[in-house]
């Protein structure tokens, strides 16, 4: 049977992906393909295996946590069937971009996904011996960084909130991608890892979707009727900031929908100084050449 996990990454159209695979969820069960929606996953795997992170010192719940989560994922591994009891289960879908990481750690630590390798090294043995092929959305930094700065700030826990340091250790570390995939690579070998760049998803959409969940061409994806809410604008994001610094993280959170209705339009966080776009976009091209050439790393273009 085959197994693939799709890593996000976070803020590259992965909701949109998860959401369209469950509303799929009949043409997915007809080619055997055995998926775990996101709220499942997170259940029963994902935020198990965070408690076991968050809080090593509970010794008892760290092992319950990790024995509830290994369970599930053997117990999806060993069926046969899919829910229907009729079909053969051949391929097993599992997509949570919170695997590797969530945006506070990358806040905190400006880098991509610091803590990728602890968690894999807990995922991991839970898979047995299936070698996986990985799909993994990969961004600009310079669409990016601002990006993940307003998922944590739109997030319940505090973070780093300071802007100025975040775009000045962000430029110093200059975070790639290709560190990223080869932490994938030294835990998972002899696993394919494809990746492509989310500034290409329209144009791939379509071939990421059946490539994924390994349905033929000829059969169509019923696409999603509804939108997904957009990122908070420039204005919202500083807004929410400045109660943070003055009102505390309780405060910024219980203002979030306000906020949000109050200033809906306009451009996305402005994090960049106009001098540090052009190191930034030859970083992410040098990143996507070696990214390229790496092996067992496939970049799929339109």
């Amino acid at each position: 049977m085959k197994l693939t996990l799709h890593f996000g990454a976070h803020k590259t159209a992965s909701s949109y992906l998860q959401r369209t695979l469950a509303h799929n969820r009949d043409l997915l069960r007809r080619n055997g393909v055995g998926y775990v929606h996101l709220a499942m996953m997170r259940q029963k795997v994902t935020n198990p295996l965070a408690w076991a992170r968050n809080f090593p010192d509970d010794k008892a719940r760290v092992k319950a946590s990790k024995t509830r989560a290994a369970n599930f994922l053997q117990r999806m591994w060993g069926e046969r069937l899919l829910g229907d009891g009729e079909t053969p289960q051949r391929h097993l879908l599992l997509s949570d971009e919170n695997l590797i990481g969530v945006p506070r750690e990358m806040v905190n630590w400006r880098r991509l996904y610091p803590t990728l390798t602890e968690r894999m090294e807990v995922l991991q043995p839970m898979l047995g011996d299936a070698v996986p092929r990985i799909y993994l959305c990969i961004r600009n930094p310079v669409t990016y960084a601002p990006s993940i700065f307003c998922e944590a700030l739109v997030a319940r826990n505090a973070a780093e909130f300071d802007l100025r340091s975040y775009r000045k250790d962000w430029l110093k570390h200059q975070p790639r991608w290709s560190n990223v995939i080869g932490k994938l690579r030294h835990t998972f070998p002899n696993a394919e890892i494809r990746v492509w760049d989310f500034a290409d998803f329209r144009a791939l959409e379509s071939r990421i979707l059946h490539e994924m969940a390994d349905v033929p061409n000829g059969e169509t994806f019923e696409p999603l009727t509804d939108i997904i809410r957009p990122s908070i604008t420039d204005k919202a994001a500083r807004k929410l900031l400045w109660i943070q610094r003055w009102k505390g993280n309780q405060a910024r959170f219980e203002a979030l929908p306000e906020v949000r209705r109050q200033y809906a339009d306009g451009p996305k966080l402005q994090l960049w100084k106009s001098k540090d776009l052009p190191l930034l976009e030859d970083l992410y091209a040098e990143d996507l050449a070696g990214i390229a050439a790496m092996e067992n790393v496939v970049l799929i273009r339109p």
